[in-house]
């Protein structure tokens, strides 16, 4: 999957993309998501299921 966001600054892109409550409104095709683990500050693991339609 890819998109192009324009106009769209990366730190917000990333607060919206992480933010599991807020994502649930707008991502009608998310299952579920959840933190697995941070391996550092800047990087995480998590898990993402999803609908194909």
């Amino acid at each position: 999957m890819r998109i192009m966001c324009k106009d769209v600054m990366a730190e917000t892109l990333y607060d919206v993309l992480h933010d599991t409550s807020y994502r649930k409104k707008w991502d009608t095709n998310m299952i579920d998501t959840y933190d697995i683990g941070r391996l550092t500050v800047n990087a995480d693991v998590g898990y993402y299921s999803c609908q194909y339609h």
